[in-house]
């Protein structure tokens, strides 16, 4: 239950102060009226100020729209370590990108995936047909495709994907018009998983379409398989008919990062195919990876171990954590480069940075984060095995024994530094009272503030549980 109160009864206060320190085109919110101020600090670089300019109410979440002066300008920022465990006492670098893709051409190796079991049959294989020749005759120039059919087996029209030309698209459409419902059951696994196995074409992005009714007997395992494999392919799904599985079509987009739709009988399917082909077409960067130049006997931890495909209009985030970095070893003119595929062409960004190493840092917010990030890929990324053994090494340097197994890092790495996993949780103590806590948990009321500014209380009541203070 709740209790709800208006606002100037609520028991509790929000303030509001945050220090901008970089180049800043405006600050704005959709929320709140804001105050911001511009300064600088004691060592003169630019500062803005944020606070705001009205009571904040508890009616609302406060939302800000930061927008930089140079968006598409990669940088890097330092923080230094503290303290005496390893993790923590090691300097950690956050890298971002925003590449600018506006000059990139939009050329990708497209395979269309088609559903050609017996439960295609009819309607449904027509439909099928429909929208492969609708994606065929939609496909840009340069680009590279092919068509692989599944059923109890699968088959692939080319060895390896072809150029799109004419002679190559008029292969495919006689294919395409000649295809019939008669592979037998529904193993989607297979040809997906053999698709994500070939290597990419001139380092070209990998866009898969899985066109389907959705009759699969292992959705979660095939969810899985493009989950596994996001970094190597884009998925998307097109749903054919009424009987379309949303779990299978919307989880095959999702895990792929890619999008779905889903095509009924009679509908028009064009604006469905040109939507789902223009998200697939919008330029990206692709076999990314980070080159950091470093000190001789300085070491890097970097998560993700495995840089994801970067698609227009997506940040990206790499944590860096320095091991051997010592007063004596100075870490200047370091420089972290990121580098790609992008429409066929090398794609670079480099960044500058350097490290002083004698000083101990005052936060340890991009060491959480950093943390954080490495917790994720030992949770979700089961080939993380030499970022496993390094980050096991570091912090059993600053533990009674080393940890074991994967299970073991996490729970250590998460109490180290103070970040949520699925294996940990967090537990409020109230240390005023200096007393022994006992008995039972308690139920406690915490007032809600409501949208309305009057006196009325509303029902019903809200309570949380909380240990008894003696």
């Amino acid at each position: 239950d709740v209790t709800y109160l208006p606002s100037h009864h609520i028991p509790y206060t929000f303030d509001f102060n945050m220090r901008i320190e970089a180049d800043v085109k405006n600050v704005e919110s959709t929320t709140h009226k804001l105050s911001v101020g511009q300064s600088t600090d004691e060592e003169g670089f630019d500062l803005t100020t944020v606070t705001l300019a009205e009571e904040h109410r508890f009616d609302k979440d406060l939302v800000l729209t930061i927008a930089p002066c140079h968006p598409h300008q990669p940088h890097a920022v330092v923080e230094q370590g503290s303290g005496t465990v390893p993790f923590l006492s090691n300097p950690a670098i956050t890298l971002n990108y925003f590449p600018d893709f506006s000059s990139a051409e939009a050329v990708s190796e497209l395979i269309f995936v088609i559903d050609r079991s017996g439960s295609m049959s009819g309607a449904y294989i027509e439909a099928a047909k429909d929208t492969l020749m609708l994606f065929l005759k939609s496909i840009p120039d340069g680009c590279y495709f092919n068509i692989v059919g599944f059923g109890t087996s699968c088959k692939f029209l080319f060895k390896e994907s072809a150029p799109y030309d004419q002679a190559h698209l008029d292969q495919a459409s006689d294919h395409t018009k000649a295809i019939k419902a008669d592979m037998g059951g529904t193993v989607l696994l297979q040809p997906l998983s053999e698709i994500f196995k070939m290597p990419s074409i001139n380092g070209l992005p990998k866009q898969v379409f899985v066109l389907t009714d959705g009759a699969v007997s292992n959705t979660n395992s095939v969810i899985q398989e493009v989950k596994k494999n996001s970094d190597k392919a884009r998925c998307f799904a097109v749903g054919i008919g009424s009987g379309a599985s949303t779990a299978l079509v919307k989880g095959i987009a999702d895990a792929g990062r890619g999008s779905s739709e889903f095509v009924q009988s009679g509908e028009k399917m064009q604006p469905k195919v040109m939507r789902i082909l223009k998200r697939a077409l919008t330029p990206s960067l692709s076999d990314v990876h980070v080159d950091w130049s470093l000190p001789v006997g300085v070491q890097v931890i970097q998560t993700p171990c495995k840089v994801p495909p970067v698609f227009s209009g997506d940040r990206l985030v790499i944590y860096g954590l320095l091991s051997n970095a010592t007063a004596s070893s100075p870490l200047t003119e370091c420089q972290a480069t990121l580098r790609g595929v992008c429409g066929g062409k090398p794609f670079q960004h480099s960044v500058p940075f350097s490290v002083d190493s004698s000083s101990q840092g005052k936060n340890r917010t991009m060491h959480q984060l950093a943390a954080k990030s490495i917790i994720h890929n030992l949770q979700e990324d089961e080939s993380a095995v030499e970022m496993q053994e390094m980050v096991k090494g570091l912090v059993a340097q600053g533990t009674m024994k080393s940890p074991k197994s994967k299970k073991e890092l996490i729970v250590e790495l998460s109490v180290v530094a103070s970040v949520m996993s699925q294996e940990t949780a967090f537990v409020a103590v109230d240390e005023s009272s200096a007393e022994p806590v006992h008995g039972s948990m308690q139920l406690r009321q915490v007032p809600v503030a409501t949208a309305f500014d009057s006196d009325m209380l509303l029902p019903p009541m809200m309570q949380c549980c909380s240990l008894p203070s003696r």
